[in-house]
């Protein structure tokens, strides 16, 4: 899954790192509430160690690259995972859908790219 992203960003696979952590809903709900002041669990969070830019600033300079930390909440993963993983790894990309329409619209054409390849 990762790889399929990396090919659709451009990115070498083998240069990135990434942690993906499955959490129960308690623990997700926390995470949500810390982070992003919504008091409820939610299906995935990244924390990205770099803006988009920076990433693609470090990709030219660095070998293995830590990219950020994905978690996703247990009670989603038999359903979506790999939405969630994709979904994930875009936004330590630095894509973004919340952040306006436009960014909705590449980040979503994007991951629908990448979840389509992985079913072919």
């Amino acid at each position: 899954m990762i790889a399929a992203c990396c090919a659709a960003l451009g990115i070498a696979r083998s240069r990135v790192e990434v942690s993906v952590s499955i959490v129960s809903p308690a623990r997700m709900r926390t995470l949500n509430r810390t982070h992003r002041s919504k008091d409820k669990p939610t299906d995935v969070l990244s924390f990205p160690l770099y803006t988009r830019t920076e990433l693609s600033t470090l990709m030219k300079k660095r070998g293995i690259l830590p990219v950020g930390d994905i978690f996703i909440n247990r009670s989603d993963v038999k359903k979506r995972f790999a939405f969630l993983v994709v979904h994930g790894f875009l936004h330590l990309c630095g894509y973004d859908h919340e952040t306006s329409k436009k960014e909705e619209r590449i980040m979503f054409t994007l991951q629908d790219e990448i979840l389509s390849h992985l079913r072919n």
